[in-house]
C-alpha cells in the first residue's frame, strides 16, 4: 500500500530490506513482527522485520507477493547450508506467508520449515523474478 516504505539498508549479493510504516502525525516507524512470530525463521515477535534476498556462499533469499494490490501478502524465503564439510549435501530451508496489519506489524500467516538436498528445485518464492508487492527486491545487488 501507500502506508509502507521500503528501504534498501544494505546492498550486496545479498541485500537486506527494512520495511516501515507512515503512522499519524507524520511518523515513520519500522515494521515488526507480530506475535508469535515464527522464530524458526527468524521471524520474532516484537523485531523488526527484515528481508534478505540473492546469495552467496550457501545462503539464498527470496521475496514475492500474492494478491497484490488487493489484498497483498508477502511471501519471504530462505534457504542456507554450509558450502563444504558436514552437512554441506542438505539444505535449510524457510518460507513464510506474512500480511501486513493496520498497526504497523506484519502477521505470519502461514509458515514451513525443511530440510532437502543441496541441489534440488528450493520451493516458491525461490526463482521469482520481478517486482513484489510494487518493489523490486531482485533488482538491486
Amino acid at each position: 500500500g501507500d502506508e509502507e516504505l521500503v528501504v534498501l539498508a544494505q546492498a550486496a549479493s545479498t541485500p537486506q530490506f527494512l520495511l516501515f510504516s507512515v503512522r499519524p502525525g507524520p511518523e515513520l516507524a519500522p515494521v515488526t513482527v507480530a506475535p508469535p512470530g515464527h522464530r524458526p525463521a527468524g521471524l520474532a515477535p516484537g523485531e523488526p522485520l527484515s528481508i534478505w534476498t540473492g546469495g552467496d556462499e550457501g545462503f539464498q533469499g527470496a521475496v514475492a507477493c500474492e494478491g497484490y494490490p488487493a489484498d497483498p501478502v508477502l511471501v519471504v524465503a530462505w534457504s542456507d547450508h554450509p558450502v563444504e564439510g558436514p552437512g554441506s549435501d542438505t539444505v535449510e530451508v524457510h518460507v513464510a506467508r506474512l500480511g501486513l496489519e493496520p498497526d504497523g506489524t506484519a502477521r505470519v500467516l502461514e509458515a514451513s520449515d525443511s530440510t532437502q538436498t543441496v541441489g534440488d528445485p528450493l520451493p516458491f518464492p525461490f526463482g521469482s523474478q520481478g517486482r513484489a508487492c510494487g518493489v523490486d527486491f531482485q533488482g538491486v545487488g
